[in-house]
């Protein structure tokens, strides 16, 4: 069931009409109440009438609805019937579907340059991978929203799928590259001549390198751990499409795991690869990661 589909209260695996047609207990026999969606949705829902204080919250609140609100909101009600009467707990519906993609490649990605928040757009024979993954994508549950990176390489490869599934183009600066300061341009063979030591950390150990106007990872980290939370609780859609950069990738599967920079280098992001999280009222389960499937073998 998709989060526009109509929720169900089951009773013994049953929906509540199927359960009418037989017994045909009132609502209120049930201890149920009949209320609008708490997410917003035009279906309504039975919800235990005594969970009616602790589980409404405002839409209209002008302060960012926080994750037990997302939950609650995401949340439906399901009844047993037991030998003593009715008991209630909690369901969730479908997770929220987040999809990660790199952006496609550049020719400063080709021929080893550090990007950067340079605004590149990608090489005109990568158009047919971003198509790629807008094929892939399109069928995912909707609504959905598309959501990139404000830097050209990636708000080029979005635009194919923004297209096919006809919603606006949305951005967020804290899912950007690394700023990488005064390398930024720069062959990687020149910032390792000039900066050996910190070249050789930023290979063997990442997190601990702390250069001059060059953002650190544990900054990155949590800039893109913020824009994620937001995410999961802003979006009332089934599925969120991310574009985005190489170390933002890894950062996001880090926040989706809880774990820190420290597994940076253990993680590879290919050109227009997709990784799959899922958010629910049970946590974030990382899905699929750095899929390429869906591209020609001489891009995968």
């Amino acid at each position: 069931m998709g989060l526009r589909g109509r929720p169900r209260t089951v009773i013994s695996g049953r929906s509540i009409a199927e359960i009418v047609a037989v017994v045909r207990p009132s609502t209120s026999q049930l201890g149920l109440t009949r209320v609008t969606c708490a997410c917003g949705e035009d279906p309504t829902c039975y919800v235990p009438s005594k969970a009616l204080p602790s589980r409404s919250f405002s839409t209209s609140n002008s302060k960012r609805p926080s994750l037990n609100s997302w939950r609650n909101a995401h949340l439906i009600p399901r009844v047993e019937a037991g030998p003593v009467g009715v008991s209630e707990d909690l369901v969730m519906r479908e997770p929220l579907g987040i999809h990660v993609v790199r952006h496609a490649r550049t020719r400063s990605n080709r021929v080893g340059l550090v990007m950067g928040w340079a605004n590149e757009s990608i090489e005109p024979d990568q158009h047919d991978a971003a198509d790629a993954v807008a094929m892939r994508l399109a069928a995912a549950p909707t609504p959905v929203r598309v959501v990139s990176s404000p830097l050209a390489r990636a708000r080029d490869t979005a635009a194919p799928l923004a297209a096919a599934v006809s919603v606006d183009l949305e951005t967020d600066a804290r899912l950007g590259e690394l700023h990488q300061g005064p390398w930024q341009g720069l062959a990687e063979s020149e910032v390792s001549r000039r900066w050996p030591l910190e070249w050789s950390a930023w290979r063997t150990a990442p997190e601990t390198l702390d250069l001059d106007g060059r953002e650190t990872l544990a900054a990155l980290y949590a800039r893109v751990a913020d824009a994620f939370d937001d995410l999961v609780r802003s979006s009332d859609t089934a599925t969120v499409f991310v574009f985005t950069h190489d170390a933002v990738v890894r950062a996001a599967v880090a926040w989706t795991l809880r774990v820190g920079p420290a597994t940076y280098r253990h993680i590879d992001v290919a050109h227009c690869s997709i990784t799959t999280i899922h958010a629910s009222t049970s946590g974030l389960r990382l899905v699929a990661f750095n899929d390429t499937s869906h591209l020609p073998p001489s891009r995968q």
